[in-house]
């Protein structure tokens, strides 16, 4: 598999610099797995609960971006180091859903709160 995410940078005048953008993703064969194996879930609970899911997502991923900028022990598996800092940077960090290596079953709120403050403290003493 190629890069999972492509980024491309756009100038924006009003704010004098440039901004990332985000240009593809690319879902790994296990990430289509974990998505199709989740809808099944998802559909049989409804049925069981004696719903019809009127409402189809396509692509339940889509909904949270999770997994896009995978922290990792090395560049070759992921974006982001344990720091959060993005692998062959001196000074750009990412604080989001993205870094998680994919979506769960609970909402990820409270574990981005704690990766979010620990950043602060990696960022106070560095």
């Amino acid at each position: 598999m190629g890069v999972p995410v492509l980024l491309s940078c756009q100038l924006r005048p009003a704010l004098n610099m440039g901004v990332p953008v985000l240009t593809s993703i690319q879902q790994t064969e296990k990430d289509k797995q974990t998505i199709a194996h989740a809808k099944t879930k998802l559909y049989q609970l409804a049925s069981g609960l004696g719903s019809n899911l009127a409402f189809r997502p396509t692509n339940l991923s889509s909904h949270h971006l999770m997994g896009t900028t995978r922290m990792a022990a090395s560049d070759e598996h992921g974006v982001v180091d344990s720091d959060l800092k993005v692998f062959g940077t001196k000074n750009l960090y990412i604080a989001g859903a993205s870094v998680l290596p994919g979506g769960g079953a609970a909402n990820p709120t409270l574990t981005l709160t704690a990766l979010s403050m620990r950043l602060g403290e990696h960022l106070l003493t560095t």
